[in-house]
């Protein structure tokens, strides 16, 4: 899918800051803010049968602010998501992975440590 950049980014008109055409553009699902980070590090769906409350939820993060969300991928296209936010931490999210028991793990830049998502009940 074509989601506008450079025309948008994100929900918003990019270039030209308004009035900007989305025929042929799809809307992202799910968007933050600047106060929330500035560099999306994509992830992976939690398929693991022990991911609990995290099982179908894709992972992923923010490299600048370090803080990673769990977003429940929506029913239905163009429907948008809702994302749970399961903490900021030291760490700059550059990767993430998936194994084959569905289990996902982050890569942080700042120490190069492969860590694993631990699937507790998002807040």
């Amino acid at each position: 899918d074509n989601g506008g950049w450079k025309t948008k980014e994100g929900f918003h008109c990019f270039s030209p800051k308004s009035n900007c055409s989305s025929s042929g553009l799809v809307d992202p699902i799910y968007e933050y803010g600047r106060a929330d980070g500035g560099s999306i590090t994509g992830g992976f769906v939690m398929s693991s049968k022990t991911g609990g409350a995290l099982t179908d939820k894709y992972i992923f993060g923010d490299f600048l602010s370090g803080r990673l969300w769990a977003l429940a991928l929506p029913n239905k296209a163009a429907q948008k998501a809702k994302a749970f936010a399961l903490g900021r931490y030291p760490i700059l999210p550059s990767t993430f992975a998936k194994d084959s028991h569905g289990n996902v793990y982050v890569g942080a830049f700042r120490n190069g440590v492969v860590y694993k998502i631990n699937p507790r009940n998002p807040s």
